[in-house]
């Protein structure tokens, strides 16, 4: 768990449930916001998911602005993605080896700069 924390902490640290507490597309995946996102320049939502995504992972809830960058916090790169017809985002997963995963069992994806 501490090793976990490591790696995610800034998503459970200093935040709070967003406006949407899971996703309404994809099941196991549960957001939170950093502490102040109301008055911050640079909003960041915090998508934890319970099962990793084979190519693609579905998101109903953020939307993505003309500043949106989408990471997985403790891996390097930032993750392409594209907008939902129907709303939301769908997040290109590379393929990561197994030994470059930051963590093992629940990962976290941090959109940075979301319209809502």
């Amino acid at each position: 768990m501490g090793s976990w924390l490591q790696v995610n902490g800034e998503a459970v640290y200093k935040s709070r449930p967003w406006t949407y507490q899971n996703d309404t597309v994809t099941s196991g995946v549960w957001y939170t916001q950093q502490e102040n996102a109301e008055i911050s320049p640079d909003k960041n939502i915090f998508a934890f998911v319970f099962t990793w995504p084979e190519e693609t992972l579905t998101l109903g809830s953020p939307l993505a602005s003309s500043r949106t960058q989408i990471s997985l916090l403790g891996y390097k790169g930032q993750f392409t993605f594209n907008n939902r017809p129907s709303g939301g985002l769908i997040i290109n997963i590379p393929a990561i080896a197994f030994n470059k995963m930051p963590c093992e069992w629940l990962w976290v994806f941090k959109i940075s700069n979301p319209m809502n």
